[in-house]
């Protein structure tokens, strides 16, 4: 509806110029000129605009391309990585960065809190037991 508003004002602006001009109004000119401009401006930027909107499936609803949910229905477009995958990515991407030593010793660290935390739920439910 706004965009019909904004259509009908530059044709209006138009017509002023354009009567204006057969009145000999030197200005009438410019302002047909201006009119024309916008109109131009003013189409290429819907024409762009609808470029970069997508319909959901579910709604109907008009979004941005750039959206993976729709913000009216929750619908999901495109699934994302599962955690085991972005783990296995962000993996991959330290392993190229790393040296064979750094990784070697991410491994002990790792090691050395699983056996930690294996140590610490052991004398929970030791002392659990107990009881």
């Amino acid at each position: 509806m706004m965009e019909l508003k904004i259509l009908g004002s530059i044709c209006f602006l138009e017509a002023v110029g354009t009567v204006g001009n057969i009145m000999g109004y030197h200005l009438g000119a410019g302002i047909c000129l201006a009119g024309t401009s916008l109109l131009t401006v003013y189409t290429v930027y819907l024409g762009m605009e609808k470029t970069h909107k997508k319909i959901c499936p579910e709604c109907q609803c008009e979004i941005r391309k750039s959206y993976r949910i729709c913000p009216e229905c929750g619908h999901l477009f495109q699934e994302g990585l599962s955690e085991e995958q972005l783990t296995d990515v962000i993996e991959k991407e330290k392993e190229d960065d790393m040296s064979s030593e750094q990784i070697d010793r991410a491994f002990e660290k790792v090691d050395t809190l699983s056996m930690e935390e294996v140590k610490a739920y052991d004398s929970e439910l030791d002392d659990f037991l107990r009881k």
